[in-house]
Formats: structure tokens, C-alpha cells, sequence
């Protein structure tokens, strides 16, 4: 989840409709918003908990994610109207247009977190984002099995020749060009053959017209080396 830090040049405290202005920015997307806490340490214990559930951590790709320091409470504090109140919420949800808010006082479990992201998600956007969700998450469970069996093949270059670890590269972009053409089938347009990204494996990109208006990458999950 790549959370953006607020930062503001302001010194005094903004109001509720200036503060929500201040972290949109240039961002069309509705927010989900997070308040560090005095118990940071059990907070990112249940960050990361939020990065095990696939369908939260794709269905981000659709938020503006903002995090604020825990001193946002202090009545002094730039966007301290966005958490007023005697218990200001850990998380909160606020729609592209600022009319609409989903707070949370304790930090969510996962399965609440995906509920209320969900909500926001279907008065936001024009398309159900749940269905894309769906197919995205079946999309990653092709890539799984292909990492399992990359896993396979992997023992197997231990013991081969040169000929054999340049054979068993192949064979991966092959499996990748085949999820390729298994998405355009279906109506997705890939932009580009499959390349190697930075990790080492190859990746592809959907157009973001057929993703919801979300340029999506996909890549193999890296194999740790031996």
C-alpha cells in the first residue's frame, strides 16, 4: 500500500473544507485516510495485516491513500479539523467530491475495511468496482500457479547446464505470453509486449480503460535466489 505523507506549507490550522482540499490535491480519487497513533507499532502490525488481503491492496489502486502524523489532533495542527472532535477517528474514507465520509475510530479489521471501501468505491465510480476486483483476483491466481511452477523449475536449475537456465527463462515468458493473450481474449488490451521489469520477471500493463481508469501492471512474483 503506498501511502502519501501529508506535507503542508501551512502554519495555522485550515478548516474542514480547506484541510480536505489540501490533501486531494491534484487527486481525483476518493481518499482513504490514516492518523498515526501514540501505539504505532501495533497500528503497522495491522497495516501489513491489510497487505494480505488481495482485495484490499487492489482495490487501493482506486484511492488516494494519505497518512498524517499523530499530532494532527492538536487543535493547532493545519488539518486538525479532519480529526476534531472528542474521539477522532484512527481511519476515515472521504468520497472524490468531499460530500461523503466513512469514519473508523479503531483501526479496522480487515474485513471492515474492505466493507467501507467497498461503499465508497460503488457511489464513486460509474462501473461496480467489485466485479473487476473478481477478475483481477482470478488473473493473480493464474500467476500463482505459474509461480509454483517456476518454483519447480527453479530446483531444477540447481542441477542444469547454461543451456538448461536459458531453456527454463524462456519457458517463463512463454507462460507470460500466454496470461497476455488470455487477457486480450477476454477484451483487456495489454499495452506492449511482456518486458522485464525491475525485479527480474516479466511484466505486462492493462489500459486503464479496461481497468476502471487504473493503469495496472502485472508481475510475476521474484523468486528468492539460493
Amino acid at each position: 500500500m503506498d501511502w502519501e505523507f501529508a506535507k503542508l506549507g501551512e502554519t495555522q490550522s485550515l478548516g474542514a473544507a480547506a484541510a480536505w482540499k489540501a490533501i486531494r490535491g491534484g487527486d481525483a480519487r476518493p481518499i482513504l485516510l490514516l492518523r498515526d497513533c501514540v501505539h504505532a507499532e501495533k497500528d503497522n502490525a495491522k497495516i501489513d495485516a491489510f497487505q494480505d488481503d488481495e482485495r484490499i491492496v487492489l482495490a487501493t489502486r482506486w484511492f488516494h491513500l494519505v497518512r498524517v502524523d499523530r499530532d494532527v489532533v492538536n487543535p493547532s495542527h493545519p488539518l486538525h479539523a479532519l480529526f476534531d472532535g472528542e474521539s477522532p477517528p484512527h481511519m476515515a474514507l472521504i468520497s472524490s467530491d468531499g460530500a461523503k465520509r466513512i469514519d473508523m475510530r479503531l483501526m479496522p479489521t480487515s474485513g471492515a475495511l474492505w466493507t467501507n471501501m467497498l461503499a465508497m468505491l460503488k457511489r464513486d465510480y460509474e462501473k461496480p468496482a467489485d466485479a473487476a476486483l473478481d477478475d483481477w483476483r482470478a488473473l493473480l491466481s493464474k500467476f500463482d500457479v505459474l509461480d509454483a511452477k517456476r518454483a519447480k523449475r527453479m530446483g531444477e536449475k540447481h542441477r542444469a547446464t547454461n543451456p538448461k537456465k536459458l531453456a527454463d527463462l524462456e519457458s517463463e515468458i512463454d507462460a507470460i505470453d500466454e496470461a497476455k493473450a488470455e487477457m486480450e481474449a477476454k477484451g483487456a488490451k495489454v499495452l506492449g509486449a511482456p518486458r522485464i521489469g525491475a525485479h527480474g520477471t516479466p511484466v505486462i500493463f492493462v489500459h486503464p480503460k479496461d481497468m476502471g481508469g487504473v493503469l495496472v501492471e502485472l508481475m510475476e512474483t521474484p523468486t528468492e535466489a539460493d
